[in-house]
């Protein structure tokens, strides 16, 4: 009488391959999204020209009361 294989019959090996891949690929895509730094904040801006005060002669000709 023969002993089994204590190692894998035929048809275990190619499923057990394709779940070493499986389980690569997703131990891969997890450590590259762990690793990923977040996005930088925008900088900010420069704040805007002063306007000129109302007194001024550009006030004169401007058409706000």
């Amino acid at each position: 009488m023969d002993r089994p294989s204590p190692f894998f019959r035929g048809s275990e090996l190619p499923r057990l391959a394709l779940l070493a891949v499986v389980t690569l690929a997703g131990w891969g895509a997890v450590w590259y999204f762990a690793r990923r730094t977040p996005p930088r904040p925008p900088s900010p801006r420069s704040a805007p020209a002063p306007r000129p005060p109302r007194s001024s002669p550009t006030a004169l000709w401007s058409s706000r009361p």
